[in-house]
């Protein structure tokens, strides 16, 4: 059985607050080009690197979000750890190559960027599309990884990716979005049930729905939305993990860290996929 990751790193990256931006990062963005050797396209990532120490901690974004999303998790690792956050292909100030995308060619793209650091080995976290890009990287890479977090996400194949009726509901609105603030709207329903979006916000004294609104929206104007959307999507749809990567990430020797919502919109399979403490 794998060890578990350490402490203090598990908690900050659950609890460091929810996967929100709180303003931008500070630290000024560099950009790494390449030409992917999985799929041969030339790709450029806007990244940027914070603090410092001896651990290494890649943090890899979901669908349509930019690197600022990582902000609350980014202050709290930053202290005791180097960090590296990105644009993923397709967002932010990232390039956006011709479709379509797959978690294997993402996957490799932050093998690129470890790479351009300098980084043989580092703590690789991954939130929904992170997640699939993080285990294919685990599968693919596994002695580039000292331990592995997978966070609302799953291991692909075409009923572990349907979510549920409220999830499918919001997901088929996104196409047809054409303003930052319907967008907004719908990605607080997809990362927060109704009840806590209602709870009072004791900070602001607004609810909790309307202090997020107003950082979503803030982070998605600032950063002009995901250009690369319908291929993101692409490469959820593709993802899959085989039975021999699956093998491979549960030997895997390096420390692992499954979280999921027992109430998320999407699939929850990956709980039973991976192996689990006694």
């Amino acid at each position: 059985m794998a060890p578990r990751l350490p402490r203090a790193l598990s908690l900050a990256i659950l609890t460091a607050a929810a996967l929100a931006p709180a303003g931008a990062l500070t630290t000024s963005r560099q950009t790494v080009r390449f030409k992917n050797r999985i799929d041969g396209k030339e790709v450029s990532l806007s990244y940027r690197k914070f603090g410092s120490g001896q651990s290494k901690i890649v943090m890899i974004m979901g669908t349509a979000a930019p690197q600022d999303a990582w902000q609350r998790q980014v202050d709290a690792l930053s202290h005791s750890h180097q960090v590296c956050v990105f644009d993923n292909r397709g967002v932010g100030s990232s390039s956006v190559p011709d479709g379509p995308y797959s978690t294997e060619a993402m996957a490799e793209d932050t093998i690129a960027l470890m790479d351009h650091l300098g980084w043989r080995r580092a703590h690789i976290v991954g939130f929904s599309l992170g997640g699939m890009v993080a285990m294919k990287l685990a599968s693919l890479n596994r002695h580039r990884i000292k331990s592995l977090a997978l966070i609302s996400t799953h291991t692909g194949g075409f009923f572990r990716r349907l979510p549920t009726v409220a999830g499918l509901n919001l997901l088929a609105r996104i196409p047809f979005v054409r303003s930052h603030e319907s967008r907004t709207h719908i990605d607080l329903h997809c990362h927060y049930n109704r009840a806590y979006l209602d709870a009072p916000d004791s900070a602001s004294g607004e609810t909790v729905y309307q202090r997020l609104y107003r950082q979503y929206l803030e982070s998605r104007r600032r950063k002009g939305g995901c250009r690369g959307l319908s291929q993101q999507v692409a490469a959820v749809m593709s993802h899959r993990m085989s039975a021999a990567d699956l093998k491979t990430l549960r030997e895997a020797d390096v420390p692992k860290l499954v979280a999921h919502g027992d109430r998320d919109v999407s699939p929850s399979e990956i709980c039973r996929d991976m192996p689990r403490r006694p």
